[in-house]
This record gives structure tokens, C-alpha cells and sequence, in this order.
């Protein structure tokens, strides 16, 4: 699970990596650099989609036991408190998010969401943003015709409904994987965004012009937003379910591990923002046509 660059100067004289990657953050210069980073909504659906319902029942009952197979690396815990802060860590994980055995694929999707998508993306734009680095982050929400999963992977749409991983590049990329996709009309304006805005920043280092009605601005450590590419709402933010559940990881991975990483406001503000965050998914279901104006004012 340890998918980083890692430190290999104990191991030969000549390493890839003369330093730890967030020491390399610290003294590396960075400037002129320019960056785009992004994650899907749902990128956990690519592993819970393969797993049945019995066995995603099973993984849950066993919850304390997979969360811990991410071994003291995964949680930072210094060796002699590992059995105890593995505990500890993996109880405050089952509580955030929820994790039962009745619909456990929606908190384990979550779950896989975050750790192994969404928070080392923030970790990642944060560090550089902190370097200087114009860092463009977007969350990509659009819930298109085509699925990726149930597209190429052949997944029943029961357990592959939402905006899984890869589902971005379709709108970018084509052929995508030996396969070209024909967009209906909404579908046909958020790739023409994306493609424009790419091509923008690849050409002139910010993806929408000045003139632009729409801001796709870089990401602030002191005030963090990152673009929602929707069909129904494009802009920056970092409200709603994703402004709690960086909020936890921020903490469960930056404070103390002896520190109490998880409050009951946490839990009140989750609950609020899942309701918030389920409405806006009720409104892209409900697009019409006038909510795409904002993708269409987008100029070279």
C-alpha cells in the first residue's frame, strides 16, 4: 500500500532517491513550475465494485483486521505503541465512516476514496502550493452517460454507480483504453471544458484565462479550494463532504498519534454535509439545459 518513492540510500551507494520525498519537498527549488492535480468522486468503487455483497459483509465484520493489514507504515505509529495505536487509529476510522455490515459498500467506497485517493492528493497540493508551486486541483463530479467500470470492466451498475477512477479521461483522451466513446450533449460540453482548459494550461501555465466568468484559481495553504468540475455547478470550493472528511485525515495522518484525532463536531458536521452532499447529487440527476452556461464561456 506504500505506492510512494522511497528512501533507498541505506540500501545502495548510488540511490534513486537520495532523500525522503517530503525532505526533497522542503529543499528542492520549484519555481516556473506549474501543476494539475485531480481525483474522481467516487475513485474507491474501482476496488469495492469487485468485491460481492458477501464479501464486502465479510471485510466489515473484519474491519479492524484490513484496516490494520495497512501496517505502522500506512499510520506513521512508532513500533512499540504499534498493536495499541493500531487499535486506537482503526476504531476512529469505523466510526467516521460509519462502517456496518447493512450498505457497507458506500462506507467502504468512501474509505478506499480517501485513503488511497483523495487525502494523498490534498497532502500532495498542499506540500507543493507551500513550495510555491501553482498547484491546479479539481475534483471531477460529472456523473456522465459512460461509466468506466461498467463500460470496460463490464461491472453491474448496482455496484459501479458514480464517478469511479479513470472516469476524467474519457473527456480528455480518445480512444481511452482501445475504446471511443460517443458523448451526448452535456457529456460533449464538460469535454470541451476540460480539453480547453488543458490545452490553456499546457500553452500559457493556468487552465482559463483571466477573462474567463469562471475562476479555476491556484490552490491557497491558507485558504484551500480546489475546482469541482460539475455539470451543474463548476467553481472552486471546499465545503460539503469533502472539507470534513480532509479535515479528518488531515488530523489522523499530521497530529500526534497520542493526540485525540476525531471530535463529536466532526460527526455533526458530517452528518449535515452528507445531507448537503446528497442534494447536490440529486441536482446533477436533474441537469437541464440551462445549467451549462458556465462550461460554454470558456475561450482559449
Amino acid at each position: 500500500f506504500n505506492w510512494v518513492g522511497n528512501y533507498d540510500g541505506n540500501y545502495t551507494s548510488v540511490p534513486f532517491f537520495p532523500e525522503d520525498i517530503e525532505t526533497a519537498f522542503e529543499t528542492t527549488d520549484f519555481s516556473g513550475l506549474e501543476v494539475i492535480v485531480g481525483v474522481n468522486q467516487d475513485e474507491g468503487l474501482m476496488l469495492t465494485s469487485h468485491a460481492d455483497d458477501p464479501g464486502l459483509s465479510i471485510a466489515v465484520i473484519f474491519f479492524p483486521f484490513t484496516c490494520a493489514f495497512h501496517k505502522k507504515d500506512f499510520f506513521g505509529i512508532p513500533k512499540e505503541n504499534e498493536v495499541t495505536m493500531q487499535k486506537h487509529k482503526c476504531t476512529k476510522l469505523r466510526k467516521f465512516y460509519k462502517v456496518r455490515n447493512a450498505e457497507a459498500r458506500p462506507a467502504m467506497t468512501q474509505f478506499m476514496t480517501d485513503s488511497f485517493f483523495w487525502y494523498p492528493a490534498d497532502r500532495l497540493v498542499r506540500l507543493l502550493a507551500s513550495r510555491g508551486v501553482k498547484t491546479y486541483q479539481y475534483v471531477f463530479s460529472h456523473r456522465g452517460e459512460h461509466n468506466f467500470l461498467v463500460d470496460y470492466m463490464e461491472k453491474d451498475k448496482r455496484v459501479a454507480e458514480g464517478v469511479t477512477h479513470i472516469d476524467d479521461q474519457m473527456y480528455l483522451l480518445q480512444p481511452l483504453i482501445n475504446r471511443t466513446y460517443t458523448f451526448n450533449r452535456l457529456d460533449n460540453i464538460v469535454s470541451n471544458f476540460m480539453t480547453t482548459a488543458w490545452t490553456n494550461f499546457a500553452t500559457n501555465g493556468r487552465p482559463l484565462p483571466a477573462s474567463s466568468p469562471t475562476a479555476w484559481d491556484p490552490v491557497d495553504v491558507n485558504n484551500h479550494q480546489y475546482f469541482n468540475i460539475s455539470s451543474a455547478s463548476p467553481g472552486m470550493q471546499f465545503g460539503g463532504d469533502y472539507g470534513s472528511r480532509m479535515r479528518f485525515w488531515r488530523r489522523f495522518f499530521e497530529s500526534d498519534v497520542e493526540e485525540e484525532i476525531l471530535v463529536e463536531d466532526d460527526l455533526d458536521e458530517r452528518q449535515d454535509n452528507q445531507k448537503e452532499v446528497s442534494d447536490e447529487v440529486d441536482g446533477d440527476e436533474d441537469e437541464t439545459e440551462d445549467e451549462d452556461g458556465d462550461f460554454e464561456d470558456v475561450d482559449k
